[in-house]
């Protein structure tokens, strides 16, 4: 299994600190990661932009909790390090859920006609 650290936005403005571990995906993963997120291609071969946001979030948080290997993430105030599950639950980390997601959907550079 390849991995690659990830350096979440909320780590670079001073209440947090570290890195997340997070899985690198093979071809048929990310192929995966297209269908989970329920896109859909309109007539000219683009992705129509009137996809569900419930179900967006929902296979953000499933791609997410699939490739996220561990956190490495300590809140700066008082130096507890989040776990992997912590960030699911801490309303100021679920935005880490959807950058997650997005890193490693970008990661290697897809087709574009996925």
């Amino acid at each position: 299994m390849r991995t690659m650290e990830f350096k979440p936005t909320i780590c670079k403005e001073g209440k947090y600190e570290g890195h997340i571990l997070l899985k690198v995906p093979h071809f048929k993963e990310k192929a995966q990661m297209v269908k989970t997120l329920k896109f859909k291609v309109n007539e000219h071969g683009e992705m129509d932009t009137k996809t569900d946001v419930g179900d967006l979030m929902e296979g953000l948080c499933d791609i997410a909790e699939t490739m996220i290997v561990e956190s490495h993430i300590k809140r700066l105030c008082d130096g507890v390090v989040l776990s992997k599950e912590d960030l699911f639950y801490e309303t100021e980390t679920q935005s880490v859920i959807t950058e997650c997601a997005n890193a490693v959907m970008g990661q290697g550079g897809p087709s574009k006609n996925l």
